[in-house]
């Protein structure tokens, strides 16, 4: 399964410092010249929406941004599920007048 299959039915994070280390990590390292990447699950009512994906060209931890990265996420969440609800309230709406 893919890492972002994997982030999606877990729900966690999944943090790779050194991509050079991870052999999934490494075309995209060699393409994009990319060498870190975090991903991180968005969610609504407890169940992944999305992930998040942050790539950086240094080799780093991603544990002094999770705190950042998370918070983020989480209000990324929230603004992804108030507009689902809005659209469709308003789907609702409309097709309440049709009546």
């Amino acid at each position: 399964a893919s890492a972002m299959g994997h982030v999606m039915a877990s729900r966690n994070p999944l943090v790779f410092d050194d991509l050079s280390a991870n052999f999934a990590g490494r075309l995209t390292q060699e393409k994009h010249g990319f060498k870190a990447r975090a991903l991180i699950p968005l969610l609504a009512n407890a169940r992944s929406i999305v992930v998040l994906v942050v790539f950086d060209k240094r080799v780093r931890r991603f544990v002094d941004d999770g705190v950042l990265l998370t918070a983020f996420a989480d209000q990324a969440s929230l603004a992804l599920e108030k507009a689902r609800l809005l659209t469709e309230a308003e789907t609702e709406q409309e097709r309440a007048d049709s009546l």
